[in-house]
């Protein structure tokens, strides 16, 4: 099985293109692209989204993604997974 990832907006497109520059068959969305949610969309709506389309969700958002993934979780919901990076990694 194949993992798909999805970029929240707020994660750096760098990771992107260098990860897809040492893989170019990995599937790397980034939010508002084509076919993704659009920019602004609520948290809630990109778990809903990543579960329905099968990606990974990548995102630094440590405040309140949590939450609502364990809110979503809860309802009974499921997503393939989910990174959350650390703010203080670096692209070097």
């Amino acid at each position: 099985m194949t993992l798909n990832y999805l970029l929240d907006e707020n994660v750096n497109p760098a990771y992107k293109i260098q990860l897809t520059r040492n893989s170019p068959d990995l599937v790397m969305w980034i939010v508002g692209e084509p076919n993704t949610p659009a920019r602004g969309t609520l948290d809630p709506q990109i778990l809903k989204w990543c579960d329905e389309y099968g990606f990974v969700l990548v995102t630094n958002n440590r405040k309140s993604m949590p939450t609502h993934l364990a809110d979503y979780i809860t309802e009974g919901n499921h997503i393939p997974g989910i990174f959350i990076l650390n703010t203080k990694l670096s692209m070097v």
